[in-house]
């Protein structure tokens, strides 16, 4: 009944946000038994085989829902056009992939009838800024980025995951742009709401640390061991929450858990702790 399409369809949508992608295929493709095809169905698929790196089969799935939104479906060109876009870009075609996601951001701005009023907006400016810095133009990327990041602020707030992607990115692209100074509180302040969001994702925990660890040790004029110190304490509250969510979520006994990333994490938190000065907390990391 409709009841049960409409839970069907919530739990893969929370499933896809928890990242557990093959699981939400499952569901999706149960509602397209039951319902039959549509082009806002068919997006949802599309994407979500785009995130398992299952480029074919998304590019199928985007296909056929422009061509069921033509036939008068149900269906958002805005967001097929940005999967289209985003599966070019992981196909190796950038140059090809930059028309479609900009395409994307002026269709949410036009449908919005806004600037900065929906959080589609945003997604949209990531992944142009994203694709900005794929073509190595990156004061472009930037500029979209922030623009992503101040709607996410202005729509959902600063704690969602949402905002804290948005800032480790703008962090990275700061870092490619030699802007180092601008890309540490960045990068701090999306390691702290990363650590602390409910889909802990520990390969986003690893390089957010390391790049904070890269920041410190390559610099190119050293600092005295006592300001080194005290500016790397400041990531000592992130790593304890690390830790703890390791031991909640029983990451390293997990076997369906990434072990190898769970270790490395371990290792660069323990390198942040010697660079902080923090040499008893280290042997928690070992």
């Amino acid at each position: 009944g409709k009841l049960y399409l409409k839970a069907i369809q919530s739990r893969a949508f929370c499933l896809f946000k928890q990242y557990k992608f093959k699981e939400a295929l499952v569901i999706f493709h149960e509602q397209a038994t039951l319902v039959g095809p549509s082009a806002a169905l068919y997006e949802n698929m599309a994407h979500t085989y785009n995130s398992i790196g299952d480029y074919d089969n998304a590019a199928k799935y985007f296909s056929q829902a422009m061509a069921l939104l033509d036939q008068g479906s149900f269906g958002k060109k805005g967001g097929i056009l940005l999967g289209l876009g985003l599966v070019k870009e992981r196909q190796g075609n950038a140059q090809e992939a930059l028309p479609l996601l900009q395409q994307a951001l002026q269709h949410y701005k036009d449908d919005c009838k806004s600037e900065d009023g929906s959080s589609l907006i945003a997604k949209a400016h990531m992944s142009v800024g994203q694709c900005h810095e794929n073509l190595g133009a990156f004061r472009e990327a930037g500029a979209h980025i922030r623009d992503a990041a101040a709607i996410f602020q202005k729509t959902v707030g600063k704690s969602s995951p949402l905002y804290a992607n948005a800032i480790g990115v703008l962090g990275r692209i700061y870092i490619s742009e030699g802007k180092r100074e601008d890309a540490e509180p960045l990068i701090a302040e999306a390691l702290d709401l990363e650590a602390n969001k409910d889909a802990f994702h520990p390969d986003t925990i690893w390089k957010l640390l390391n790049t904070l660890k890269e920041l410190w040790t390559e610099q190119r004029q050293p600092l005295k061991l006592e300001d080194l110190h005290a500016n790397c304490r400041r990531y000592v509250g992130s790593i304890d929450t690390v830790k703890r969510r390791i031991d909640e979520l029983k990451l390293e006994t997990d076997p369906k858990a990434e072990k190898g990333t769970v270790a490395v994490i371990f290792k660069t938190a323990g390198e942040l702790l010697m660079l902080a000065g923090e040499y008893r907390q280290v042997h928690a990391c070992a």
